[in-house]
C-alpha cells in the first residue's frame, strides 16, 4: 500500500505542487494520517529534495498556535503539505 501512496504523492508534488529537485519540503501529520505523511515525504525525498517529516504531538491538540518548532521547520520550506486529522477548534494553518 505505500508505494501506491507513494506514487500517487509524487504524481501530486510533480504535477500540483510542481516540487523541484533541490527544495525544501515539509510534510506536517498527526498520528491519524502518518502513512500519507510519510508517503508524501518519501515522494520528496525520490525526487531529490531534502525533506521532512513534522509528527504533531497528539497531547498538544488542540493547536490554539503553532509550536516553535514546527514554525522554524515550515520557514524555510518551498513546499509543505499537511496530512493531518483536522480539529474545529484547532488554529489554521
Amino acid at each position: 500500500m505505500h508505494e501506491k501512496m507513494k506514487d500517487s504523492a509524487r504524481r501530486s508534488l510533480e504535477a500540483v505542487l510542481a516540487l523541484r529537485p533541490g527544495e525544501k519540503f515539509l510534510a506536517i501529520t498527526d498520528d491519524a494520517k502518518g502513512p500519507i505523511g510519510q508517503a508524501f515525504r518519501d515522494a520528496a525525498l525520490e525526487l531529490g529534495c531534502p525533506a521532512e517529516l513534522y509528527m504533531i504531538d497528539p497531547a498538544a491538540r488542540p493547536l490554539t498556535s503553532l509550536p516553535l518548532d514546527l514554525t522554524e521547520k515550515i520557514g524555510p520550506a518551498n513546499v509543505v503539505v499537511n496530512c493531518f486529522e483536522a480539529f474545529a477548534e484547532e488554529t489554521p494553518f
